[in-house]
């Protein structure tokens, strides 16, 4: 699970593995009312790259565990 997050938050930070990129995931989250748009596109992409790396290399899992946790429950 955690070396899937990290394609995840590329894909919203970059465009890679196929994603649209930092600009178009931040008209999407204004269009769903969270604003500041590109503070949460940050936050999420960096919480899917990071945390899932740390996640995968074993550093720091408790704090990315709770990060990707929060993160999840919000998705829900």
């Amino acid at each position: 699970m955690s070396l899937v997050l990290f394609p995840h938050g590329c894909q919203k930070l970059f465009g890679w593995f196929g994603g649209a990129g930092f600009e178009k995931f931040v008209e999407n989250f204004d269009k769903n009312d969270w604003h500041p748009a590109a503070f949460w596109v940050a936050l999420v992409a960096l919480t899917e790259a990071v945390g899932g790396l740390m996640l995968a290399f074993g550093f720091l899992t408790r704090f990315a565990a709770a990060a990707i946790f929060i993160f999840m429950l919000n998705a829900i």
